[in-house]
Formats: C-alpha cells, structure tokens, sequence
C-alpha cells in the first residue's frame, strides 16, 4: 500500500486506538453487534457475461459502539465471501473496515472524523454503473473529518472534508486521489418545519495519467416538513469543472441538485429522491452520475413486511480519456420475515437492464436469491 493509502490506513489504525483510550470505560455504554448474512443466488446474466450460475455469500460482521454524554465512537470490520457453483475463477473475498468519532467540544459545537477502508472488486457496483467491466481487486480509502458550529437556535454552520483514494489491481483502470471541501450554512425559519440552506464546495481529483480535475459547486436548498409524516428536501444550484491534461485545458458548466420526499404511513413508506453527482472513477476521468430512484415499504404483519424499489441510473463521461455514457434501470421487489427478535429471511428478485445510448448495445440480467441474516446485541 504505497504512497497516501498507508498514510490513511495509518490514520485510521491510531483514531481507532485513540477513540477507545479516551473513552471513559466506566462512564461509556458499550454496545458489541455481531452478524452473519447467508444468501444463496441464481442469476441468469452474471455481470453481464452472458452466463449462468449460482451464487453462495457469507458474510460476517462486528461492530463496537461506545457512548457517552458528549463522545460516540463506532467501528466496524467486515468481510464477503462468495462462491459460484461453476465459474470458480469469480470466488473472492471483500473487505471494509470503518470507523468514527464524534465529540460535543462545547454546548454548541461538535467535532467529527470518520474514515474508511474498502478491499472489494470493479464488479461490487456493475449495476449502478451500467458498464461491463473486467472484474479486478481495488482498494479504496478515505478520511472525513468534520465540524458543526451553532451560532445561534436558528442559525449553524456545518463543515467536511475528505481525502480518498483508489488503486486498481489491473493497469487498464487509473489509480487516483481526491480531496473535498464543503461548508454549509443552515437557517431554520421561526415556523420550526422549514430550513434553508446554502452550500459552497469542490472537490480536487488527480489521476496517474496526468489529468488533474477540480470542480466547484454552489448550491441552495429547503427542507421542509409538512407533517409528522411528510417531508422533502430540495437543493440545486450551478457547477464549474475545469480540467488540465497534457493534451490541453477544458472547462464546463452546468446544473446540480438533488430532490428527496419522504412520506409515511400507518403501515407504508415511499421515499423518492433524484440527484446528480460529480465523481471520481475507474475511466481515469470524473464522471457524472444522474440517479432517480422510488422506494416503497409496507408492514404486512409485525413479522411480516415487503418492499418494492425503482431505480434509474445515467452514468457519462466528458470524453476527455475515454467516453463513457450508459443507462441502467432495475426493479428490486422483496419479502422479509423476521423469526423472533434477530433472525430474519428474506426473498427477492432484481431486474437490471443496462444500455449505451451511444450504440444499440443493451443487456438484460434477473437475480432471485433467498437471504437469512441474524445480528446479535451484546451489552458487556
């Protein structure tokens, strides 16, 4: 782990050590969750590489939480593994280990950092993607610190950032970093349903072939509860993006926001959101990701409940490296029932469908798996 992964996975080895030493072991209330997840797969289309199989996944979990009256820390350690009946050459292992902290410094203000690391392959997001892609290992890190000041009961200012990177096993995907910065000021109106919001950040991204992108945002947005039940949250605002390669510069503009509604019932819960979204990615260029989803939940019984998820996804590219442009729509309907207090099984299919509007290339893929999972609170 060469260069600014060691440095980070470092940092996160020290906060953890540090956030267990200056928690008050008497004071703190300590929470061990253990979990297993066993999901058995058949799948039509696997990755899209036009063949079948069968799909065994194990995972297994921990976290650790402890809390006081001005600290929380949290951290966890899992891992995937999977196995396919057929093509043994896909079995892996995956890996992600997360950790955060959070701190009242004073009556109104609070400090934060979270970080993260992440072992898994191209693959684990083919779908939100839309691209077939040659599955390889990556590791990817990232430290988010953060700080909310209160300036008043109606008035806050809230900042983070970040620093990330990728490295990909197979030299045909660019290893890459990224820095970020947000600041976000937040006003709460005196009828205690509406907040608005304005937002100023960029994010910093260089990838090994040389090509270094920065873009900039500017954003305003509402949050406004119409009941108990009834909420939506509303941002948009203007991006700027300029891009240095050895080839030239190149400069963009354009529209970014974001619409979240969520609304529940006695026994339901729809939840819409839309978004757009400037990332870095595999292609060794950022990309934009366009994503609309609707979410649906229903409680048939108290053990009983189903659910029913809509997504759409437009993933491109500008063309500086390479030009990328797919559409991706999936339907994701399920079933959960829950044997007493920590053991649940689920049933569900997804339909994914993945296309280039730049061609008429298109591809289709079904998934039916059945999932038992159980999780295990302990209080020591």
């Amino acid at each position: 782990m060469p260069g600014v992964l060691t440095t980070i996975f470092r940092i996160l080895s020290y906060l953890g050590l540090g956030c267990l030493i200056v928690v008050p072991v008497r004071a703190a209330e300590y929470v061990v969750t253990p979990s297993v997840t066993v999901q058995e797969t058949y799948d039509d289309n696997l990755f899209f590489y036009d063949m079948e199989d069968f799909e065994c996944l194990v995972s297994a979990d921990i976290e650790l939480t402890a809390r006081t009256e001005r600290i929380y820390v949290s951290g966890s350690a899992g891992c995937d593994i999977s196995e396919y009946r057929r093509h043994n050459e896909l079995d892996g292992v995956d890996h992600a280990y997360e950790i955060s902290a959070h701190a009242l410094s004073s009556a109104t203000s609070r400090l934060g950092i979270s970080g993260r690391y992440i072992r898994d392959h191209t693959t684990d997001a083919l779908e939100e993607s839309g691209d077939v892609v040659e599955r390889c290992e990556r590791t990817r890190a990232s430290v988010q610190p953060s700080a909310a000041i209160e300036l008043d009961p109606r008035n806050r200012i809230e900042g983070s950032c970040s620093l990330s990177e990728a490295r990909y096993e197979l030299d045909r995907y660019t290893n890459h970093t990224a820095e970020s910065l947000n600041v976000t000021w937040v006003h709460d109106l005196a009828n205690e349903r509406t907040s608005i919001l304005f937002q100023i950040g960029g994010n910093l991204t260089d990838y090994e072939t040389d090509l270094r992108q920065r873009t900039c945002l500017g954003l305003v947005g509402i949050d406004h509860r119409f009941t108990e039940d009834l909420k939506i949250e509303l941002n948009g605002g203007g991006r700027y993006t300029k891009s240095k390669s050895p080839g030239g510069d190149k400069e963009n503009t354009g529209f970014s926001g974001s619409l979240g509604l969520t609304w529940r019932f006695e026994k339901s819960a729809l939840l819409v959101n839309i978004s757009e979204e400037f990332t870095p990615s595999m292609y060794g260029e950022d990309m934009i990701r366009d994503r609309a989803s609707i979410s649906l939940r229903h409680r048939l019984s108290e053990k009983l409940k189903c659910g029913l998820i809509t997504a759409y996804y437009k993933n491109r590219t500008e063309g500086i490296v390479r030009t990328r442009e797919y559409e991706t729509f999936s339907v994701h309907p399920s079933v959960n029932y829950r044997f007493g207090e920590y053991l649940h099984l689920q049933l569900g299919y997804s339909y994914t469908a993945t296309g280039k509007e730049i061609t008429s290339y298109s591809r289709e893929r079904n998934r039916i798996y059945v999932r038992i999972s159980s999780e295990w609170p302990l209080h020591p």
